[in-house]
């Protein structure tokens, strides 16, 4: 069937992408929603009212939690605290799996609130693969080739056949650290919310520097990036990067983003990764998303396919697009944007609990917090993301 008008198939196009991505992110919820019921179910207890004790343990810490907040030198409210503190956790309802670590426990309703925050104001966290550990020495196992198989008839010789290579991938660890500051007075007023400004001083610090060290961690004290190693020529095929390593694919031209170079990087991620849509996007800075968005196909229709709405982002060739401020801008030589698999590329592990002090000295009149949490990454699998390099000549 043919068009006319070009605008009506553009119309037509999108609305089928549209409807594509609605139910892939429908499919997300259902699923999303349906582990958290059986979650829930799983904590109750055979009784008229199943996971009560919990409820109301986390209650307790967390008004406890406020209260000290706003006075963490009370001995009142430091004994409250420490009592709530051992029945949450007695109950499972804190962030923390010891007492040895120092401070007060997160009560997970804030904790709740932070990653909710944080998973926004951090794209790569929606994407890449997030695993909790309860050990600094963790490991992943990849299969970097498949077993291979064969036909044979009802009688013929079975042959052995080849089996799948095991990469051990060991993630660099750190610890991340927020240290967020309140005057004395806005404490003392009980109309200032606690819980939604330290949700908020928290998780945005936290976003700004994960999303930093998936990119770019140098593994020093911190998770091991993407382009931490820079990325080579060498395809997947040729078996000789280090596992680090990620392959990257001509611009197509010395100082720009070009169609053909986009449409190179799609097709050089094999689609063993791009049949898995979870975490398959393009990432870009947004100096390179500005460049993409002014490339036209033969038509005169731009290629960026604009937002529909926060939950179907922009899409380019069929996939969606996120930006990274931490990303290269588009200039020779340079990495501006990756694309693939990123679930299966890049694995993200959350090592144990999450902790606060309070720090009423350093700033006289001004009440830090000091909320930390460990965390390590590495890249998983190493052939499930591209990078697309701008030409030098």
């Amino acid at each position: 069937m043919s068009y006319q008008f070009p605008e009506i198939k553009q119309a037509i196009d999108q609305t089928l992408q549209s409807i594509d991505a609605f139910k892939q992110t429908q499919g997300r919820r259902v699923d999303e929603l349906t582990s958290r019921l059986e979650a829930i179910e799983g904590k109750g207890f055979q009784g008229d009212r199943p996971g009560a004790i919990e409820t109301k343990a986390a209650a307790q810490h967390l008004l406890a939690f406020k209260n000290w907040v706003r006075k963490p030198h009370d001995s009142h409210t430091i004994s409250m605290l420490g009592k709530a503190e051992a029945e949450a956790f007695e109950q499972k309802d804190v962030t923390i799996g010891s007492q040895s670590g120092g401070g007060y426990a997160v009560p997970m309703q804030i904790y709740g609130e932070i990653e909710k925050r944080l998973n926004r104001m951090n794209v790569l966290r929606d994407l890449v693969k997030v695993v909790p550990a309860s050990t600094s020495d963790f490991k992943a196992l990849v299969s970097i080739n498949s077993a291979t198989s064969g036909w044979v008839g009802e009688t013929g010789t079975r042959a052995g056949t080849a089996t799948p290579t095991l990469r051990e991938r060991k993630p660099t660890h750190g610890e991340l650290y927020a240290y967020p500051q309140v005057s004395e007075w806005s404490l003392d007023d009980i109309m200032f919310d606690v819980v939604d400004w330290l949700s908020e001083s928290v998780a945005e610090d936290f976003a700004e520097r994960e999303a930093d060290a998936i990119i770019r961690g140098n593994g020093v004290n911190k998770p091991t990036g993407i382009l931490n190693s820079a990325p080579t020529a060498v395809t997947d095929d040729a078996g000789s990067r280090a596992p680090d390593v990620i392959e990257y694919v001509p611009s197509g031209h010395a100082s720009q983003i070009t169609a053909d170079g986009l449409i190179d990087l799609v097709f050089r991620v094999k689609s063993q990764y791009l049949n898995d849509p979870r975490g398959v996007a393009w990432l870009m800075s947004r100096n390179a998303m500005a460049s993409v968005a002014k490339l036209k196909d033969s038509t005169g229709q731009y290629l960026l396919q604009p937002a529909i709405s926060e939950s179907i982002p922009a899409r380019l060739l069929g996939y969606p697009v996120r930006s990274a401020d931490g990303l290269d801008p588009v200039a020779a030589g340079n990495h501006p944007v990756l694309f693939g698999n990123f679930r299966r590329g890049y694995m993200l592990v959350e090592r144990g609990p999450a902790r606060i002090t309070v720090d009423q000295l350093t700033n006289v009149g001004h009440v830090k917090f000091y909320v930390r949490r460990r965390l390590a990454g590495i890249v998983l699998n190493n052939d499930a993301i591209k990078a697309l390099k701008i030409g030098t000549s």
